[in-house]
């Protein structure tokens, strides 16, 4: 059976995120630990709730700025969705990504791909 993937998945992912520093990683067991959970919160909560929920917006003109929206109505905090929109920013594209590419070279161009939609999208009061 099928993972549930929709609004409450997305939650998890953003208010169970582990913050990390991406540009210049002190490469520790720790630190692979917290990456690894976060890479696998993004293909399993992430990834398909994003895929799920688009259809639902086809017709807005800023589909993940939408689901952004809905999102911080009542699931995530907006300082909280910021954050970690931020601090995922310097992955996509990264020295550690590409670690994470060459490992799973089935799914790691997708990782890289959907990251790039995901924080290429500004949220709404978010500052850069």
């Amino acid at each position: 059976m099928p993972k549930k993937s929709g609004f409450k998945e997305l939650a998890k992912f953003y208010n169970n995120y582990n913050f990390i520093e991406y540009r210049t990683p002190e490469i520790t067991d720790e630190y692979m630990d917290k990456l690894n959970e976060n890479i696998n919160m993004l293909i399993e909560l992430a990834m398909p709730s994003m895929l799920n929920l688009m259809p639902k917006y086809r017709n807005e003109f800023d589909i993940s700025g939408s689901i952004f929206e809905e999102l911080t109505k009542k699931l995530v905090k907006k300082d909280r969705l910021y954050k970690v929109q931020e601090n995922l920013r310097p992955l996509y594209g990264s020295k550690i990504l590409e670690k994470v590419v060459e490992k799973d070279p089935q799914r790691g161009p997708i990782i890289n791909q959907f990251l790039k939609g995901l924080v290429g999208t500004p949220v709404i009061g978010q500052k850069f």
